[in-house]
């Protein structure tokens, strides 16, 4: 089985950020978000409701999530 080269040229991000700069920032305000919820959800994990193990187990599945 051989894995086909992907054309980097078809996929060039560079370009999107240059046209709509913008973009990189609606994309870093969206992960302040993503951040703050998951740093409250461990910390409401954390106050002694579940054993340690539960609370990082289920943080790193809401992160792959």
């Amino acid at each position: 089985m051989f894995i086909q080269a992907v054309d980097i040229q078809k996929y060039n991000y560079a370009s999107i950020w240059q046209k709509n700069p913008l973009f990189l920032h609606k994309i870093q305000k969206y992960m302040k978000t993503v951040k703050s919820h998951i740093t409250q959800l461990l910390y409401a994990m954390n106050e002694g409701i579940f054993e340690k193990e539960h609370p990082i187990a289920l943080s790193l599945l809401s992160a792959n999530a």
